[in-house]
C-alpha cells in the first residue's frame, strides 16, 4: 500500500453509542509534510470515517484518501495521482457495496477526474475521458449517487467557471453523457452560476446550493433534480429578506424542507441560515 507522504490532518469529536463514553473524544493527525487539504468525509457503516483530500509539495497536488476506525485510528491511506500535477479531490461517495468514488479534477485544465476503491483501499477503476473533457468542467467538483448507480458529478462550463455543468457517469466509470446546465442567473461579466454543494434527497434525486449573480449582489439558491438528474425547480433567493450571499452547504430535514448555511450580503462578514418548505 503507498504511503500518505503529505500532511492530511482531520481533527474529529464523534461520540458512538455503542462505544463506552470514556473513549470520547479523540483527535486523530496523519501524514508527513507539506499543505494539504481535507475536503470531505463520511461515515462508514462499521461506524469508522472515509477521509478525501487532496495535497503536494512543488505545486503539484494528488488525491488523498484514508480510511479510520471509529476510535480515529488509521486502517489504509492511499496518494492518487492520475500525470503528477493539479490533482484536487472535493468529495467522496460510498456506494451501495460499501464501495467509495472519490470526485474532483485533474490536469491543468481542471477536468473531472473520478476514481474508485474497494473497502481495502485498492484502486478499482480511474476514468478515462478526463482529457477530453471540457477546459474547466470540474471546478470545485461535487458528486453524488443516482438509485440506478449512476454517478452525478456537478462542475462548471466556460473559462472562468460561471456556468453549470453536469457529467453522469455509469458505475464502471464510463462517460453517458454531459449536459449542459441552463444557469440560474445569465453569465456575463463575472456574473454567473456557482454550485458549492451538492445533497442526495430522500425521493432518490438530489439538491444544489451556492449562489449565482455578481459580485456584492449574489444570493443563494436552491436547485432540485428527480432520479433522473433532470432538474424539477429553482429557488433564487433574491427578496429583500433573504440576504445569504452565498449558499455553502444544504441539508434535508425530516418534514422534506431544506436548511441552507452560508454567509451572509454584501461582504460575507456573518453566517447565515435559510429555512425554506
Amino acid at each position: 500500500m503507498r504511503k500518505l507522504f503529505y500532511t492530511l490532518t482531520a481533527i474529529l469529536a464523534f461520540a458512538t453509542p455503542m462505544i463506552q463514553a470514556q473513549q470520547f473524544p479523540w483527535n486523530a493527525y496523519f501524514g508527513g509534510e507539506g499543505a494539504d487539504f481535507v475536503t470531505d468525509i463520511k461515515q462508514t457503516t462499521d461506524n469508522g470515517f472515509i477521509i478525501a483530500g487532496y495535497g503536494g509539495e512543488n505545486n503539484s497536488t494528488k488525491f488523498a484518501v484514508l480510511r479510520i476506525d471509529q476510535f480515529g485510528d488509521l486502517m489504509w491511506q492511499q496518494l492518487i495521482n492520475k500525470d503528477n500535477y493539479a490533482e484536487k479531490a472535493f468529495n467522496i461517495l460510498i456506494t451501495a457495496e460499501n464501495e467509495f468514488i472519490v470526485v474532483g479534477s485533474a490536469t491543468s485544465g481542471n477536468r473531472p477526474w473520478l476514481v474508485k476503491l474497494n473497502q481495502d483501499g485498492e484502486l478499482i477503476w480511474t476514468t478515462t475521458w478526463t482529457d477530453q473533457a471540457p477546459f474547466n468542467s470540474a471546478l470545485l467538483s461535487r458528486g453524488t449517487l443516482l438509485p440506478d448507480g449512476r454517478i452525478v458529478v456537478i462542475g462548471a462550463e466556460g473559462q472562468y467557471g460561471l456556468q453549470p455543468n453536469m457529467f453522469l457517469v455509469a458505475a464502471d466509470g464510463q462517460l453517458i453523457e454531459q449536459r449542459s446546465l441552463v444557469p440560474v442567473v445569465p453569465p456575463g461579466w463575472l456574473s454567473g452560476t456557482f454550485v458549492n454543494h451538492i445533497e442526495p434527497t430522500a425521493d432518490g434525486g438530489f439538491i444544489l446550493t451556492g449562489s449565482a449573480g455578481s459580485g456584492t449582489a449574489s444570493r443563494a439558491f436552491l436547485w432540485k433534480f428527480d432520479a433522473s438528474a433532470d432538474s424539477t425547480w429553482v429557488q433564487h433567493y433574491t427578496n429583500s429578506e433573504a440576504w445569504m450571499r452565498s449558499a455553502e452547504h444544504v441539508t434535508q430535514l425530516a418534514d422534506g424542507g431544506y436548511l441552507l448555511t452560508g454567509i451572509d450580503a454584501p461582504n460575507g462578514n456573518n453566517s447565515c441560515v435559510i429555512r425554506t418548505d
